[in-house]
């Protein structure tokens, strides 16, 4: 008699225990005997799921090549199912803008102030960029 570790294959590895609990559910449906692993660690340390290897979804060897077949099928059918309400690429000039205020506006509010300080005291924009600036010669 074989050892019970070899009657089950990995199908999919999840990070949450909900994505797997629906999938899982869903090869049920279809008929192949699917069951959910690694569910106890995640009420406590749900932080530690993916670096465990995630939720791990089993079925029996015997239903591997069409479980896994279900599983292309299940993504072609779902693939742009609701293509209509996917968040298009419109909405970056935000983070652009965010991304300017936050690094672009201090370096512009020090580009005009420096203006007015002594020929002695300015230092090139590229080593404010650098964090390199030049030592001050001493007079002796």
């Amino acid at each position: 008699m074989e050892d019970g570790s070899n009657d089950y294959v990995l199908l999919l590895s999840l990070a949450t225990r909900e994505e797997a609990e629906v999938v899982a559910a869903a090869f049920r449906a279809d008929g192949v005997d699917a069951f959910v692993e690694r569910t106890n660690h995640l009420g406590m340390e749900w932080f530690y799921a993916l670096a465990l290897g995630g939720v791990r979804i089993f079925a029996p060897r015997s239903q591997a090549v069409e479980s896994k077949q279900l599983i292309r099928e299940r993504i072609e059918e779902n693939a742009n199912a609701f293509a209509d309400e996917r968040v298009a690429p419109r909405d970056r000039w935000k983070i652009w803008l965010l991304i300017a205020w936050l690094y672009g506006l201090p370096w512009l509010l020090m580009l005009i102030g420096s203006w007015s300080w002594p020929e002695d005291e300015k230092h090139h924009p590229l080593e404010w960029i650098g964090g390199v600036t030049r030592a001050p010669v001493l007079q002796r």
